[in-house]
């Protein structure tokens, strides 16, 4: 049986039975109690206490049916949700194999086992109810647990492959399509994942990337054309009033008899400057 919305008035007869009964107080032994009554003094007692309190009952049936109305009363005295209080109050099967014939539990089994071990070493679960049998195999260590499990939220930074590591590591099997618990399959950044305790497949997809904005580079300018820097116009003028050497000074160290050589049309331009 299951509280939505508790109301103040049966948290608060919760309250004064806890109270009046004394199952608030720790004492050495507690006997005579009936079904009810016991899931009822385990609730109150936990709730006055830090840490996770532990149930052993003989058979997984008895620790399934006191973890069940342990919620019941939990959920009446914290006025808590169902959700809350699933988490809160956590059943940790037995493994219901033979140890000694090789044979693998069932998938939701395990699942419900790791879900109560990490709940206990993360501080999330406060009651964990358990069989004499459940208590029997060797569990892993809290390192070893912790390093096993992830906890997924949104604006979690996880790469998918590193997820897919993860989930091979706790038992799930690489399948495309994902239709049975305990599957999971990877599509670039997509990761689809069916969980032990979840009616359909989960899907987990990783924020896209941006592209990184171009980078503006200046180009470079190639270095103009090198040009004749231009002549002062002094030098100009220095070269136009050069005054020109005469028409004889052109000829001058030429010998008389090589003269006759020379055109007569070149002796006139060179006396006329033309």
């Amino acid at each position: 049986m299951s509280i939505s919305t508790p109301s103040l008035t049966l948290r608060s007869i919760f309250a004064r039975a806890v109270a009046a009964a004394g199952l608030d107080r720790t004492v050495p032994i507690t006997a005579g109690l009936t079904a009810s009554s016991k899931a009822l003094a385990i609730a109150g007692w936990a709730r006055s206490r830090p840490g996770v309190t532990v149930v052993i009952t003989p058979s997984d049936t008895d620790a399934e049916q006191l973890a069940a109305d342990i919620r019941f009363f939990y959920a009446g005295l914290e006025a808590a949700s169902d959700a809350a209080i699933e988490q809160a109050v956590l059943h940790l099967p037995a493994l219901q194999v033979d140890p000694y014939r090789g044979m693998t539990p069932h998938f939701r089994v395990s699942a419900a086992r790791g879900r109560a071990l990490h709940g206990a070493i993360s501080g999330s679960a406060r009651i964990i109810v358990a069989s004499a049998a459940a208590m029997l195999p060797r569990m892993s260590s809290p390192e070893r647990m912790r390093a096993a499990s992830i906890e997924l939220r949104v604006g979690s930074e996880i790469e998918p492959l590193q997820l897919a590591d993860l989930l091979v590591d706790g038992g799930f099997t690489r399948e495309d399509p994902v239709d049975e618990h305990g599957a999971f399959a990877v599509r670039g950044g997509i990761v689809d994942v069916f969980p032990a305790t979840a009616l359909e497949p989960v899907r987990v997809q990783a924020a896209r990337q941006m592209a990184p904005a171009p980078v503006e580079r200046p180009v470079p300018q190639q270095a103009p054309a090198q040009q004749a820097a231009p002549q002062p116009a002094a030098a100009v003028r220095a070269n136009e009033q050069r005054p020109q050497a005469p028409a004889d000074d052109l000829f001058a160290g030429v010998e008389d008899s090589d003269r006759f050589e020379i055109p007569a049309f070149l002796r006139r331009q060179a006396k006329t400057g033309s």
